[in-house]
């Protein structure tokens, strides 16, 4: 008898256990899953910041998150992170060989080893991945709006990575590279200003470039960070992203006035540069001997404009990335760039002009008005030399 009350007192244990247990907030399957193939584990990736988003070995390593031996796996309430808002974390993969569990694979995004998650307390959230496609087939029964955004985000990406920087890749010439890479970063910040999601917004502007470089799309950059400062004013990523926007920080923005720099010509004289505006238009050409594509816009737009319309209050100041002034007079005259403005501090890569206009990529141009504003901005070849057609149809 007392056998017998022992055993249902022990049921019932064992009952009310069952009842009372939730499952895992996250929980899922890697259809694919061969045992060897992979570490035997997801690792939970807190980046900590924004700028530490989709950056391989910045994250922290929050939890390592057993896999069975059918592939399944379930992130345990007691062993997440807690948040009072909703927040990203990466789930990830590693190769058996790979030491750095924080690694993020960017080289391939349909085949990229993680996936940012978007996870706010008491959500319940079902995945279903391949390991070996595990951003490009991550997938999520019911998502939150947050999720099923950044699940269209990740889709966006995977098409734009394929179309615009594949084409990078084999392009011929900087230009078309830097063209297919600003098409990809256009995509990427066109799907943060349309959202109203924050965190999939600013996972947008963070694929846009892991790298940080944000060079040509500073004018997004700025536009995101003006609009997220109005909506998300207390979040730390959201501060994080004005800090690195502010203008003073940025190349100089379309809108902006060139500051009035005082410029060592190639005379001989030092000179404000607005001193050398045209009555018109004028472009600031920014360019080096050494730089091909540079040397070809001399010869095949510059060129022609400035023999179009110098007498109709053109003028063209040509500023050169120079170390030796006999490769810079050289370079001018076999390009036919003698014939307007030209200065260069012959410091090199280290050009006070350049920083002045935080910028360090050529060729570069900015587009100025006779008050010295900036109407445009890296524009080369026949998109150049339309602008300028159309702005002296204009005027």
């Amino acid at each position: 008898m007392e056998a017998l009350r022992l055993i249902i007192v022990l049921w019932g244990l064992i009952v009310l256990n069952t009842s009372c247990s939730s499952p895992a907030p996250v929980q899922g399957q890697l259809t694919d899953w061969e045992v060897g193939e992979w570490k035997d584990y997801i690792y939970l990736i807190e980046p900590g910041s924004w700028s530490n988003l989709a950056a391989s070995y910045l994250g922290t390593v929050w939890d390592s998150i057993p896999i069975d031996a059918k592939g399944r796996f379930a992130l345990p309430a007691d062993r997440l992170p807690a948040v009072k808002e909703p927040q990203i974390w990466q789930l990830a993969l590693q190769r058996p060989d790979n030491e750095y569990l924080n690694q993020l694979d960017n080289d391939q995004s349909d085949s990229s080893n993680y996936f940012p998650l978007v996870y706010q307390e008491g959500e319940r959230i079902q995945i279903k991945a391949e390991a070996d496609r595990f951003q490009g087939s991550f997938y999520i029964a019911d998502p939150s709006e947050a999720n099923s955004a950044m699940l269209e985000l990740r889709d966006l990406r995977i098409r734009a990575f394929k179309e615009y920087l594949a084409e990078k890749a084999t392009a011929n010439g900087l230009l078309k590279q830097e063209e297919a890479l600003l098409y990809y970063q256009k995509e990427l910040f066109d799907f943060a200003e349309q959202s109203s999601e924050l965190l999939p917004a600013l996972m947008a502007i963070r694929w846009a470039s892991v790298e940080n470089y944000y060079e040509r799309v500073p004018e997004q950059l700025f536009a995101q960070a003006q609009k997220w400062k109005d909506r998300a004013p207390e979040h730390p990523w959201v501060q994080e992203l004005a800090s690195r926007a502010r203008p003073e920080e940025l190349p100089l923005l379309i809108g902006a006035k060139l500051p009035n720099e005082r410029l060592p010509m190639r005379s001989g004289d030092t000179l404000l540069i607005y001193d050398l505006l045209g009555s018109q238009l004028t472009i600031l050409d920014l360019w080096a001997s050494w730089c091909g594509p540079c040397r070809q816009e001399n010869r095949q737009v510059l060129g022609p404009l400035w023999e179009k319309y110098a007498d109709q209050g053109l003028e063209i100041i040509g500023y050169a990335l120079e170390a030796e002034r006999s490769a810079w007079l050289t370079a001018m005259q076999r390009d036919g760039a003698d014939r307007w403005y030209q200065a260069s501090h012959l410091n090199g890569d280290d050009s006070p002009f350049f920083q002045v206009l935080n910028i360090q990529t050529i060729p570069a141009n900015f587009i100025l008005d006779q008050e010295g504003l900036v109407l445009a901005k890296n524009l080369h070849g026949k998109e150049l030399s339309n602008f300028v057609h159309q702005y002296f149809q204009k005027n």
